[in-house]
């Protein structure tokens, strides 16, 4: 049985959500759809907060790189070609 959601996956969706990514746009870059990302996050219990009312990243924080995210994602063997021009 060949797991989707490996390790490097789940790095990168952790980060991605705590990152203030919309769930739609962690679907496109891991490579699947936003409710299989909203699934995954509330097994893994991460914090969900609405879209209205995120907090803002920590100041000592630097903002992610998208260009990153992206060779992490192809990495993992993610994201859909066809969504990536929504981002």
């Amino acid at each position: 049985m060949n797991a989707f959601w490996t390790w490097d996956r789940e790095e990168l969706l952790t980060e991605l959500w705590e990152g203030g990514y919309t769930r739609r746009e962690i679907g496109v870059l891991v490579g699947t759809t936003r409710n299989a990302v909203i699934s995954k996050a509330r097994r893994m219990r991460l914090k969900f907060q609405p879209p209205s009312v995120r907090a803002d990243p920590p100041e000592s924080s630097e903002p992610l790189d998208k260009n990153a995210i992206l060779a992490r994602a192809t990495a993992a063997g993610g994201w859909h070609k066809r969504g990536l021009a929504a981002l």
